[in-house]
């Protein structure tokens, strides 16, 4: 090909100059189809290299990221179960909560209760122990 070229400001014609070009450079037309099939050849199977070898990367590449995918996926999963846990655990709380604080209202109550049925028959004692005092004093006249 490099005869050809070479010969293109000599022979205008292109079949003349394929011919000049082959006897100069002792090659065949059937030289260079051997060659151009070859070089084809080798072509097609760097081809079919590259091929499999993207074919196998981007196999390797999918399958990883897919792993990577389910991993986040299962661990979101894992993250919503243990929230919701927290979720009923905080509801759980706060019915107790609310319950402890209904019965400190109920304690108070009965404490308050009991000071009142105190306060009450402390009266009354007082009044009588009173009472009696003052009719102690008015016998000693």
């Amino acid at each position: 090909m490099a005869q050809y070229d070479g010969f293109l400001d000599v022979i205008p014609e292109e079949g003349m100059r394929f011919k000049a070009a082959l006897k100069a450079s002792q090659t065949t037309v059937e030289d260079i189809t051997t060659a151009v099939d070859g070089m084809a050849g080798a072509l097609t199977d760097a081809h079919d290299r590259f091929t499999a070898t993207y074919e196998m990367n981007k196999k390797k590449a999918t399958e990883a990221a897919t792993a990577q995918v389910e991993a986040t996926q299962k661990l979101i999963e894992s993250r919503r179960q243990q929230l919701a846990a927290i979720e009923s655990e905080i509801k759980s709380l706060q019915g107790k909560l609310q319950t402890d604080l209904e019965a400190i209202k109920v304690e108070e109550t009965r404490i308050e209760g009991t000071r009142i049925g105190f306060e009450a028959a402390y009266a009354q004692i007082s009044g009588e122990l009173n009472a009696q005092r003052a009719h102690i004093a008015q016998q000693r006249k």
